[in-house]
């Protein structure tokens, strides 16, 4: 299972995005495509700070990435991210993201996070996918 992080759906809507080419590539590579809530969020926040109309270009970047949201417990996320916070070393939405992840029970993380992706989450078993531009 394959968790899409909001770097790669924004590359993979955004046919403008340094990463969009990069993002539809990988994108035959998916495998039982899935997202959080959380992902959800910060989709809408992103296109809210692009458009005056952002609704529509969230919900189709949503769409486009052919997940399916998964639901989860978001207090167990967070008290789940304060243990791993000090091994993994992210910044807050990051150390959701991957928590999330792991709670759903993703075995790789598409993502174009630079910190994500340099620093990786092998103490968590999820294989980093993804490249940097």
């Amino acid at each position: 299972m394959d968790y899409l992080d909001t770097s790669y759906i924004i590359s993979l809507a955004v046919k403008s995005d340094v990463n969009h080419q990069r993002a539809v590539k990988l994108e035959k590579y998916l495998r039982d495509p899935v997202i959080s809530k959380l992902v959800v969020v910060e989709i809408y926040s992103v296109f809210s700070r692009l458009s005056d109309d952002p609704v529509p270009l969230a919900e189709y970047a949503i769409r486009r990435s052919k997940a399916r949201i998964e639901e989860v417990n978001f207090n167990e996320a967070l008290d789940l991210s304060i243990s791993l916070s000090e091994e993994l070393r992210l910044k807050t939405l990051d150390l959701m993201h991957v928590t999330l992840a792991k709670m759903i029970g993703a075995d790789r993380f598409v993502t174009f996070d630079r910190d994500i992706l340099s620093k990786g989450l092998s103490p968590l078993e999820i294989e980093v996918v993804g490249g940097i531009s």
